[in-house]
């Protein structure tokens, strides 16, 4: 009857480990598509808090971060061993710091006691070099008693986890930067080319009437607070247009939110690397009667 004890007690320790697993593996998921969104939608200065996404859409744009191209993919393998090696080496190298801890203290103690024989040393020195090595032996002393306060288990997996959530921060935000610049450029994007139309009772300060395109609409009634360059450097350039290969236009959805439009026009092919797109959001409710149109990503 005693031995079979431990073996109904096994089945729940391994469930629990198999639960804690899985608890670890959803918060390194949401965390990494969370940092990845912070990232990509940042570079379009937009604020992730502002946005209102699914909570299950976190897990799965992950794929993207882990295995949305063939280099992503080796980055991501890279930074497999790359986390194994470090972490192998951060164990090792806090072992060899509590050991070198241990030895140091009972050198300064010995030191300690040898300069205050010393008969070559005058007072004044003595004493200075007496607060200097206690002062070490302290500090040294505390730093032993701090890590040997916690358990070996509880460091290694400390210095693991901080390891793996390090990694998937710079691989999120990395795979961020990268797609964000990718879906801002104007012939390498991936983001659909927008037609927004609405009626004419509800006036927006840009856009173009469909009747006469070349005729800038009267701003009168409008205000302003900001930046007048801003909506200069926009205003008469709302339609999409090529004239050469250097000056094009296009304007592409960046993300439909609630009852807000975002949209921007790409980038030019030679923007600098800090160069952001401005974009334009319009509000559904206040803009009564509206047509959109999703074209595709091919420039005609």
């Amino acid at each position: 009857m005693s031995s079979q004890f431990p073996q109904v007690n096994q089945e729940p320790s391994i469930l629990a480990r198999v639960a804690s697993i899985i608890g670890l593996i959803g918060v390194a998921l949401y965390f990494t598509g969370w940092i990845y969104r912070w990232t990509y939608y940042g570079f379009f200065q937009l604020s992730i808090s502002t946005l209102d996404f699914p909570i299950e859409s976190f897990f799965f744009v992950t794929l993207q971060v882990f295995f949305g191209s063939f280099w992503t993919l080796c980055r991501f393998l890279l930074a497999i061993l790359g986390v194994a090696l470090s972490i192998r080496i951060s164990i090792r190298l806090l072992r060899f710091i509590e050991s070198w801890t241990l030895l140091k203290a009972r050198d300064l103690s010995l030191d300690i006691s040898h300069i205050n024989r010393s008969k070559k040393v005058s007072r004044f020195f003595k004493r200075i070099l007496r607060t200097v090595q206690i002062c070490l032996f302290w500090i040294i002393q505390e730093l032993r008693l701090f890590a040997s306060s916690f358990p070996q288990s509880l460091r290694n997996e400390i210095i693991i986890v901080t390891w793996i959530l390090i990694t998937l921060f710079w691989l999120a935000r990395w795979q961020g930067e990268i797609d964000a610049r990718r879906d801002a450029g104007v012939s390498s994007s991936t983001l659909p080319i927008i037609t927004f139309v609405t009626s004419s009772e509800n006036k927006l300060a840009l856009g173009r009437n469909l009747d006469d395109l070349l005729t800038d609409p009267p701003l009168s009634g409008y205000r302003i607070i900001g930046d007048k360059d801003i909506f200069d450097s926009l205003f008469g350039r709302e339609t999409n247009y090529r004239v050469d290969s250097e000056d094009i236009i296009v304007w592409r959805l960046l993300i439909r939110d609630s009852n807000w439009i975002y949209m921007f026009p790409c980038l030019p092919s030679n923007a600098g690397i800090k160069d952001r797109p401005y974009v334009l959001a319009v509000s559904e409710t206040q803009s009564g009667d509206q047509l959109l149109i999703f074209g595709g990503n091919d420039l005609k």
